[in-house]
C-alpha cells in the first residue's frame, strides 16, 4: 500500500486499483494499491472526497492500510478507480496541523510547557500543554511567538530518518517508533515525527489565534484556530463588537468601560429591585396577617392572589404571615412571572397534610411541584386555571366555598 500523501500533501486527484471490498452496512470499505486519502490518525480526522465520482464518508487505517468508506457503488477487486480529495477540507487540516507545530514549539520556547495531545476537530480545535495555569500575558507571548514563525514563511521539510538516530537533530518529542520515522521540520524552529499532512511553507497558515483555555485533568487545554477558521471566527467577533458598539452608543475603543459601567448599573438596579421587593413583601404580609376567611371554622386560613411573585417571594410572604401568628394556614397564587401556587402550614396544632390538597389543584393550571406535608408549591402554564386552583384548594382545606380576595384589597 503505498501513502501518496506522505510525500505529497497538495496530491488531489489519484489512480488506483482495488484490492479489497469489504461489506459496511449499506455502504463498502475498499482497500487500495495506493491512496491520497489520509486516514484518521495523531489527531487529525481523515480526508474526504470522491472515488469514481461517488462520495467517501471517512477514511480509517487497518493492518493492510487505509480503508476507504464509500457510499454505494458497484466495485469490484482488480478494478481501477480514480480518487479526488475534497481540497478545502485537505487544506484546513494542513494549515490546523502546520500550525498546532508552531503553537506547541511556541509554548516549549516560551513556557517551557510540553503539548501531551492534540485534538482536529470540525469545529474545535486543540492542544492540551502540561501546565496548571497559563496567565493573559504569558499566553500573548506565546502567540507572538507562533505567529512569528508564520510571518517569516519558513520552509516546512519532509524526511525520514532511523528510530535509532533521533538524538542527532532537535526534535521537540522523539517517537517510540522503531525503523524509519517521518519528521517534520519547520526550518530552524521545530523537529517533530508526524504523519500528518502539513504545508510547504508557514506562511501558508495564514495566522494562529487563541480562543480561550480550559483546566482538563491537570493540564491546559487551549482552543485555537488557523487560516480561514481564525479569519471566520475574527469577522464574526468584529461583527459582535460593531454591534454591541452601536447599541451602547460608544466607539469600539470605549466599549469595555461601557459595558462594565452598565452592568454595574444593572447590578445596582438589581439590589434597588429586590430590596422594594423585600419592603413590598414585609408590608403585605402584614397586611394579610390576621385577615382569616370566613366560614372556615376549624383553620384560621389566610388566602390571597398576589401580583407578580414568584414561587420564591410566595414563600417569604407565606413565612411572614405564619411568623406573626396571625394564620394556622396560608394558601397564595400568583398568576405572573409564571402561574404558581404555595401553601403552608404552622407548626402548631393538628393541621391536614398539604401534599393531597396541591395533587388536587395542579392540574387545574398545568402545574407540577411538590413538598412536605407542611409546604407544598407548583408552578404551571395555565394562567386561567390559577384562581380556580386557590379557590379548590381552601375548599379542600377548609370544607367550604368561598370568595378569595386578591392582595390588593387589604390596604398598604
Amino acid at each position: 500500500m503505498e501513502r501518496l500523501y506522505y510525500a505529497d500533501s497538495y496530491l488531489t486527484e489519484f489512480e488506483a486499483v482495488i484490492e479489497k471490498c469489504l461489506p459496511s452496512g449499506d455502504n463498502l470499505e475498499l482497500l487500495l494499491s495506493r491512496t491520497a486519502f489520509y486516514p484518521e490518525s495523531g489527531g487529525q480526522p481523515s480526508d474526504h472526497g470522491w472515488i469514481n465520482d461517488l462520495p467517501v464518508l471517512e477514511v480509517r487505517d487497518s493492518e493492510d492500510g487505509p480503508l476507504h468508506l464509500v457510499s454505494g457503488g458497484d466495485f469490484t477487486p482488480g478494478q481501477t478507480v480514480k480518487g479526488k480529495i475534497l481540497w478545502d477540507r485537505r487544506f484546513d487540516h494542513m494549515q490546523h496541523h502546520t500550525g498546532q507545530h508552531l503553537l506547541s514549539r511556541a509554548f516549549v520556547e516560551v513556557l517551557g510547557a510540553e503539548t501531551v495531545s492534540f485534538h482536529l476537530g470540525a469545529t474545535d480545535v486543540t492542544i492540551d500543554i502540561n501546565r496548571k495555569e497559563i496567565t493573559d500575558t504569558e499566553l500573548e507571548k506565546v502567540e507572538a511567538k507562533a505567529n512569528q514563525a508564520v510571518t517569516s514563511n519558513l520552509p516546512v521539510k519532509i524526511y525520514y530518518i532511523d528510530g535509532s538516530d533521533q538524538s542527532e537533530i532537535p526534535i521537540r518529542k522523539p517517537s517510540k517508533r522503531e525503523g524509519d520515522i517521518r519528521i517534520i521540520e519547520v526550518e530552524g524552529w521545530d523537529y517533530s515525527p508526524c504523519g500528518g499532512t502539513h504545508c510547504t511553507s508557514t506562511g501558508e497558515i495564514g495566522m494562529i489565534k487563541i480562543l480561550n483555555l480550559e483546566t482538563v485533568r491537570q493540564n491546559i487545554r487551549v482552543h485555537f484556530k488557523c487560516g480561514r477558521r481564525a479569519l471566520e471566527d475574527y469577522g464574526k467577533k468584529t461583527r459582535m463588537i460593531r454591534e454591541l458598539a452601536r447599541t451602547l452608543t460608544c466607539g469600539e475603543d470605549d466599549l469595555a468601560d461601557n459595558l462594565r459601567k452598565s452592568l454595574e448599573n444593572s447590578r445596582g438596579e438589581a439590589r434597588n429591585r429586590r430590596k422594594l421587593q423585600e419592603k413590598i413583601i414585609k408590608l403585605t404580609a402584614g397586611n394579610l396577617a390576621g385577615n382569616y376567611l370566613e366560614n372556615c371554622r376549624d383553620y384560621r386560613i389566610v388566602a390571597a392572589m398576589v401580583d407578580d411573585f414568584g414561587l420564591g417571594d410566595l414563600n417569604k410572604l407565606a413565612s411572614g404571615i405564619l411568623a406573626s401568628g396571625e394564620a394556622d394556614i396560608v394558601i397564595l397564587a400568583s398568576e405572573s412571572p409564571r402561574p404558581a401556587i404555595l401553601m403552608a402550614r404552622s407548626e402548631e396544632g393538628d393541621l391536614p397534610d398539604l401534599r393531597p390538597v396541591l395533587e388536587e389543584v395542579k392540574g387545574l393550571f398545568s402545574g407540577k411541584g411538590g413538598g412536605s406535608a407542611g409546604r407544598v408549591q407548583a408552578g404551571g402554564t395555565d394562567p386561567d386555571g390559577i384562581r380556580t386552583a386557590l379557590e379548590k384548594a381552601v375548599e379542600i382545606v377548609s370544607g367550604n366555598g368561598t370568595t378569595i380576595p386578591d392582595s390588593s384589597a387589604f390596604p398598604t
